[in-house]
């Protein structure tokens, strides 16, 4: 007789890829906030880029963590 569950086995759970670690904050005016951060020492890891979702950056925080810094195109309800 074979017992079949929904959990996976811890094999399935071990092998898994670790997923990255991402905070993401949603900013009103993000050009601003970059340079309030620059100020204050932070260091980008990618240019301000406008995408499909809205206008994103990154920087990291010690021990690899990244941040992203969101700004949405469409207006807040």
């Amino acid at each position: 007789m074979t017992v079949r569950t929904a959990l996976p086995t811890i094999d399935r759970i071990l092998n898994q890829p670790v997923l990255p670690e991402v905070i993401s904050f949603r900013c009103d005016d993000i050009e601003e906030t970059v340079r309030t951060l620059q100020e204050k020492g932070v260091v980008f890891g990618s240019p301000v880029q406008d995408r499909d979702s809205g206008i994103v950056t990154t920087f990291e925080l010690p021990g690899g963590v990244e941040v992203l810094l969101y700004g949405p195109k469409h207006p807040q309800a």
